[in-house]
């Protein structure tokens, strides 16, 4: 073989093998990149999830500043908030309770307002193609045409009273207080360690014919009622 044949047969050779190498190399760099993605999309689900639930997101209350001048509502609230408009997304009310399909969703709450604003925001947002509705009360008479209900703890001393109004009315009641849920309410927050959690009193929603979503319970601490509470007297 002349030196010419040598030189070629060697240039073939090595040529194939830096092909092998770049082909390596871009190999390398799509199964990185792969991961990459796989993993910021990863994480935006679990930013959703977070968003969704406002699960474990801090309650700092130091007041929003939109308006110069004026506090807006705290972070807890705001939180807060999102609870209550994603507990009636996970939340199944008798099918009498609704008129018609275009019956409004109303969410209501009574006594002193601690969101500030948040509430408002809730407004014209929609459950199931239902337009939701904020209405503020300060009487107890106009309980049974809510579907969900924070009670503010502002009506502490009167709780007894108001949980005894909405015995066997399909209304979820929330609040936000201490023993709140083995009273006889169904869900309440409270803060654990700087993040909002919530508990589910099933035997108080069980009465109210309220079901909830398997996802809902799955993040609750389920309570029930205590001794002597919820009972027929």
């Amino acid at each position: 073989m002349s030196d010419t044949g040598i030189y070629i047969g060697l240039f073939f050779y090595l040529f194939f093998i830096f092909t092998l190498y770049l082909l390596d190399l871009f190999t390398s760099f799509i199964s990185q990149t792969g991961r990459m993605i796989e993993k910021a999309f990863k994480m935006a689900l679990i930013a959703a999830a977070v968003a969704i639930m406002g699960y474990g997101a801090g309650t700092d209350a130091a007041p929003s500043r939109d308006a110069p001048g004026r506090a807006g509502p705290s972070r807890e609230y705001l939180v807060k908030a999102a609870f209550l408009y994603n507990f009636a997304k996970f939340t199944v009310w008798p099918a009498k309770t609704f008129a018609d399909p275009e019956t409004p969703l109303r969410l209501c709450l009574l006594g002193k307002d601690p969101f500030q604003g948040a509430l408002d925001s809730l407004a014209g947002k929609t459950v199931r193609k239902r337009r939701l509705e904020i209405h503020r009360l300060a009487k107890t008479s106009g309980l049974g045409k809510c579907h969900l209900l924070f009670v503010s703890a502002s009506e502490n001393k009167r709780l007894a009273t108001i949980l005894k109004v909405l015995r066997g009315m399909p209304v979820l009641a929330i609040g936000d207080m201490p023993n709140f849920a083995h009273s006889g309410g169904i869900i309440n927050l409270k803060t654990v360690r700087n993040k909002v959690r919530f508990e589910i009193n099933i035997t108080a929603a069980k009465r109210a014919h309220l079901k909830f979503s398997s996802k809902l319970l799955r993040l609750a601490e389920i309570v029930r009622d205590r001794q002597g509470q919820g009972r027929d007297r």
